[in-house]
């Protein structure tokens, strides 16, 4: 009878194993892709939908046409990993998805990150998009409400979490068995069970729960609601004939005239912060600032300390798994809204900490830091609590066309 009970047992896993095997084929996830034909015939994504995002098998086919395309035409292709921050609002071209897509300059900025993308996000995507073309130098974008009791990272990864790009990460050969076992006892600690197959019969059956769990992850962010805190919306390029500037998809369209550009964006600064004493945009005071200040009521409430050094281990991974694969690393470090924030719990002196902890974390690692942390009291420099206006965005430009055309650092004032 135990037998027997065993035998149906078995064959019940089996069937479910099968079954999920043939979800996750439908869906086209079983290997590092996960839904990649819904992408196939859409234009290039200067920066990705939320499913394409998450289809590491998208996001490696994207890096290296772009970067194909740019040899050709003699441009740099820079990768970035940030957050919200990277989302381009509708009439801001200074922003550098917009400003540095592909043919508006000799540097092509390919922007990866959603709310939610942190620090072992990025270490986890710097490691898998690390080949032998993988970019000489790459930009890191930390947020501070990442460390900050806001951060529910157990609630949040699960739906955040890439198990194609878990995997390349994993198979890199240049990453150190050490880190990869601190990254994966990360994610379990994340609520995240991120088992790779092996080649025996248990790998098989690892391999095919892997394969159920990707065609999971794949129908949620396929279905999951339009208010689930990452924007659905990408924005696509259709290449050089997209260009407006007048500038050929060509080397010759070279650095952008910041001096022309900053004077333009200060101007539509000065007309979007026109009636409000915050330094953001008339319409996000009408329309966000109750929610902030909602949100910052419900900090004070929450225990824990101030600033999370478990954040600060994983932002230290990202810039290891850099150092690791011979990666030159730039932090942009950005401001948050001084006269906002000090209202709330991360008044001047815990803002002060935060940029320490990320400006000695990246002296220890050796990596550079394009710090605007001083313009958390500037008229013109964020449209919200925390996000980049046109000024904000032209300096992010800038920043990151100096470092991925010349390796240079640039934060000096452009007025």
């Amino acid at each position: 009878m135990r037998r027997t009970s065993e035998a149906r047992t078995s064959a019940r896993r089996l069937a479910f194993m099968l079954a999920g095997a043939a979800l996750a084929s439908a869906l086209g996830v079983w290997g590092f892709g996960a839904a990649k034909g819904l992408d196939a015939s859409a234009p290039a994504a200067a920066y990705p939908t939320r499913a394409q995002l998450l289809d590491f098998s998208y996001i490696v086919d994207e890096y290296g046409r772009r970067a194909a395309a740019d040899a050709r035409l003699g441009a740099a292709t820079g990768l970035v990993l940030g957050s919200s921050e990277l989302y381009p609002p509708a009439g801001m071209p200074e922003h550098p998805v917009e400003l540095l897509a592909p043919g508006r300059s000799d540097v092509d900025v390919m922007a990866l990150g959603r709310p939610n993308c942190e620090c072992l996000w990025q270490a986890i995507e710097a490691g898998a998009l690390a080949s032998s073309d993988a970019p000489a130098r790459i930009v890191l974008i930390p947020s501070l409400i990442w460390f900050s009791v806001a951060r529910r990272p157990a609630q949040e990864w699960p739906a955040t979490f890439s198990q194609g790009a878990y995997d390349a990460f994993m198979s890199n050969p240049r990453i150190s068995a050490a880190l990869k076992d601190r990254v994966t006892k990360r994610l379990a600690a994340y609520n995240v069970d991120a088992r790779v197959a092996g080649s025996s019969l248990e790998g098989v059956a690892a391999g095919v729960d892997a394969a159920v769990t990707k065609g999971v992850q794949t129908a949620r962010r396929l279905f999951a609601p339009a208010g689930s805190g990452l924007p659905v919306a990408g924005v696509a390029v259709k290449g050089p004939d997209a260009v407006e500037d007048g500038r050929g998809a060509t080397s010759e369209a070279g650095e952008p005239d910041w001096s022309s550009l900053y004077a333009g964006a200060l101007a539509e600064d000065a007309r979007s912060c026109a009636s409000n004493p915050w330094g953001v945009f008339d319409t996000w005071a009408q329309e966000g600032l109750s929610d902030f200040w909602r949100r910052a009521s419900e900090w004070d409430e929450r225990d824990g300390d101030d600033l999370s050094p478990q954040e600060l281990d994983d932002f230290e991974m990202a810039l290891e798994v850099c150092r690791e694969l011979d990666i030159e690393t730039m932090v942009l470090l950005q401001p948050v809204n001084g006269r906002l924030y000090d209202r709330t719990r991360y008044g001047f002196d815990a803002r002060q900490r935060y940029y320490r902890m990320v400006r000695d974390a990246c002296g220890r690692a050796g990596a550079k830091v394009a710090d605007f942390s001083f313009h958390e009291y500037d008229e013109f420099f964020l449209r919200d609590d925390n996000h980049p206006s046109h000024v904000g965005s032209l300096y992010y430009s800038r920043a990151l066309y100096r470092f991925f055309a010349h390796g240079e650092v640039a934060d000096d004032d452009l007025g």
